[in-house]
């Protein structure tokens, strides 16, 4: 019987074992995207979100101010509060310290060295401020390939505005983004560099030593292997560097050894203490659920680190063990819940005052990270779900879920402590569904939306002399 084969795909599957030679196949053409084009690219995306932001921003506060809502503007003197006098302080006259009142030695010496070298006034701080901030917001969105939609939900976030003005927070954004970008490329010389800058600008040691320790545990096949012990000594080594440089300045100027830890003990009353529920914040009932969404945030760090230390003891393999920027990001957050849990001081009613925590949370370059490498690495299944729901409902019960809450103004009432942690519930959700496909750029425009009118409300705030962080 004849047997006529009529495809030709058939007809080389039946001869090619036979060739002594290979057929090349056709091969569809695809365009290589040069990385000038990709670094376009993210220029034009980063550089479109940003005057969004601003013009929308600009355009809400003035629509604010024009019907009346707010009545004052940010100027040369209101810019200036709570610990931006410190910082003027230090520019102006150095460091003093007293040993028996509040005095600018409480404070660490490199923004105001910088504030001093630029011989500028508030507004003119305030403005490199904002650009020293965009410059290593536009660095870890270049080198994460963060999407635009988290960076959009991140600049608009209601604790950016101490990103403009002359608080601290802008430098060690800017150094923090390349510690971070030292760990994601291994390049060690960077992250020693802004490791030590860091420690300049802000009290870090407490907080990054053991992150440093978690990152390259978790990071590591062997815990505490010989590799693994060198980096968290050397890192380590470069932090308490820094530290002693700020120990050292302020000796020369005041003549007083450890007068930063001195002053933060006395009378910022940073020192240890057990908690009592629930929390409060110093700025009250205007700034609590701003200072709650960042101890919810704490305490999301805490699970992820908690589950994936579990799963490393178990020698489970995931891809994130592998992200020593990402563990670093993580226990720092968790670091800062227990700081601001442990170290903080007590209100008149002796309940935890969980002091600044948004701006230690929200106003760093590791929760931006962190955010985002949650949103792209990790599944959101069924467990995960549970545990967001056991964080939350731990979150709201340490912040008074069940107690009677005085919220917009109304009375003491069960009911409005419902609809403020509803509404809470309702704002990190949003955040948490930013991975949905089919959704997820229309919560981040909602989102967006929502963030700018807070934002305004907390610049309002803190230039009438409100506490806000």
């Amino acid at each position: 019987m004849d047997r006529t084969i009529k495809s030709p795909a058939r007809l080389m599957r039946l001869i090619a074992p036979k060739l002594s030679f290979t057929i090349p196949l056709r091969k569809r053409k695809t365009r290589h995207v040069s990385n000038e084009e990709t670094t376009k690219l993210v220029v034009k995306d980063f550089a479109l979100i940003v005057l969004c932001h601003a013009f929308l921003f600009c355009a809400c506060y003035l629509s604010f101010y024009f019907f009346g809502f707010i009545n004052k503007l940010p100027d040369q003197n209101n810019l200036v509060q709570w610990d931006a006098n410190w910082y003027l302080s230090v520019k102006n006259e150095g460091y003093q310290y007293f040993w028996y009142r509040a005095s600018n030695a409480g404070f660490f010496p490199l923004f105001p060295s910088v504030w001093r070298l630029l011989q500028l006034e508030s507004i003119g701080i305030s403005v490199f401020n904002y650009f020293t901030f965009l410059t290593g917001l536009f660095l870890l969105c270049k080198t994460f390939q963060i999407r635009s939609v988290c960076t959009l939900c991140f600049i608009s976030l209601p604790s950016v505005v101490f990103f403009f003005v002359p608080y601290t927070e802008s430098l060690f954004f800017f150094f923090s983004a390349l510690l971070l970008i030292g760990l994601y490329k291994n390049k060690q010389s960077l992250v020693l560099c802004a490791l030590f800058f860091c420690s300049l600008t802000r009290g870090t040691a407490m907080l990054f030593i053991p992150a440093l320790i978690v990152m390259e545990v978790l990071n590591s096949a062997k815990p505490f292997s010989r590799h693994c012990i060198k980096n968290i000594l050397l890192y380590s080594f470069v932090s308490l560097a820094g530290l002693l440089v700020v120990v050292l300045v302020q000796y020369y100027t005041t003549y007083e050894w450890f007068a930063f830890a001195k002053q933060q003990v006395k009378f910022w009353n940073h020192k240890f203490s057990m908690p009592r529920l629930p929390f409060v914040s110093y700025g009250g009932d205007k700034i609590i659920w701003l200072d709650g969404l960042a101890f919810f945030f704490s305490l999301v760090a805490f699970a992820v680190v908690l589950v994936f230390f579990v799963k490393h003891l178990l020698k489970k393999k995931h891809p994130l063990f592998k992200n020593k920027a990402f563990w670093f990001s993580a226990t720092y957050l968790l670091m800062v819940g227990v700081f601001c849990v442990f170290f903080n001081q007590k209100s008149s009613a002796g309940n935890t005052e969980i002091v600044g925590i948004n701006r230690y949370v929200f106003c760093s370059a590791f929760f931006l990270v962190f955010l985002f490498t949650s949103l792209n690495e990790l599944f959101f299944n069924l467990k995960t779900i549970s545990v967001y729901l056991l964080v939350a409902l731990v979150a709201w019960l340490c912040l008074g879920l069940a107690d009677p809450l005085k919220f917009l103004n109304q009375a003491d009432s069960y009911f409005s402590t419902a609809v403020f942690f509803a509404l809470l519930t309702i704002y990190v959700t949003a955040f948490f569904a930013l991975k949905q496909k089919k959704y997820g750029n229309y919560i981040a425009v909602v989102l967006f939306c929502c963030n700018v009118i807070l934002s305004v409300h907390v610049l309002f705030l803190y230039i009438t002399g409100n506490w806000v962080a």
